[in-house]
């Protein structure tokens, strides 16, 4: 945990509602009270991740509505978002996604509406800490324990041999900017994990061998009917033209080879996630 974290928290606030009340916000008789037109859940994962695809095979459900990154990268990494001092930037951009988040959920009720984040997007919270490298907070235990606090996590992780050459290839960025934003990717996995109710995790790799029982297990965490037509999800309007595809392939299991240089950067974070 980041130091100071514990001593500098704030309560988030939203539609009336402070996160840090858990027994008048977010609980009934022990069990998560959904608000009622708020974010109903978010997807996470490391850019080039494999985000796009599952956000497509859940928008393709007729009860649930999918935001594909939005507000993430004017709010979350600041684009467009000027926090009122450099000590707020953390709890202001919070704030501000969330509340964003809740109203686009109200504009499509009854349907359920869920938002994609990456963790670069994520990663833009520590812009706070930069600002105030005395007073540092724990960007992902305040985004996923307050912020989010009763919003249910679906994070998808991805091998980082080849979510690092993807992220090269399609981005053209350095493969040690890439690699480290995939350690980050590998951090907030291990966090979520570390309470195993607070997210449901799965493998791209799994997702492209055998879909349905992959989506059937994450409608089963969110408490939604699974629809045999969300596997068909694969050519979503919303998803960039680039990212579309017929149906799954199974050919993106096969992965690169990295140069040692590279693969040494992230070698402990494989098998920190398992990965072989």
């Amino acid at each position: 945990m980041a130091g100071q974290a514990g001593e500098a928290r704030e309560s988030f606030c939203y539609h009336g509602h402070i996160a840090g009340d858990v027994d008048a916000a977010t609980r009934d008789n022990g069990e998560k009270k959904r608000m009622p037109m708020s974010l109903d859940f978010l997807l996470v994962g490391a850019g080039r991740g494999g985000t796009s695809l599952l956000a497509g095979l859940l928008d393709a459900h007729s009860g649930v509505e999918m935001g594909f990154e939005e507000f993430a990268v004017p709010t979350l990494m600041g684009k467009k978002h000027r926090s009122s001092s450099p000590e707020r930037i953390l709890f202001e951009r919070c704030e501000s996604f969330r509340s964003q988040c809740d109203t686009m959920a109200a504009k499509f009720a009854p349907r359920r509406y869920g938002n994609k984040v990456t963790t670069e997007q994520v990663y833009g919270l520590e812009d706070h800490n930069d600002a105030n490298p005395d007073a540092r907070q724990d960007v992902t235990e305040y985004f996923f324990d307050e912020c989010l606090r009763d919003v249910p996590v679906v994070f998808v992780l991805r091998d980082g041999r080849s979510c690092v050459q993807s992220k090269v290839a399609r981005t053209g960025q350095p493969y040690e900017l890439a690699c480290d934003r995939w350690l980050y990717s590998v951090t907030v996995y291990e966090y979520l994990c570390t309470v195993p109710t607070r997210a449901h995790t799965l493998r791209f790799e799994d997702l492209l061998q055998d879909a349905e029982p992959v989506v059937r297990a994450i409608c089963d965490y969110l408490s939604l009917p699974f629809e045999p037509n969300m596997l068909a999800g694969t050519d979503n309007r919303k998803m960039r033209p680039e990212y579309r595809q017929s149906k799954i392939d199974p050919a993106k299991l096969k992965k690169p080879e990295l140069a040692p240089v590279h693969l040494a950067r992230i070698e402990d974070g494989l098998k920190r996630a398992g990965y072989e």
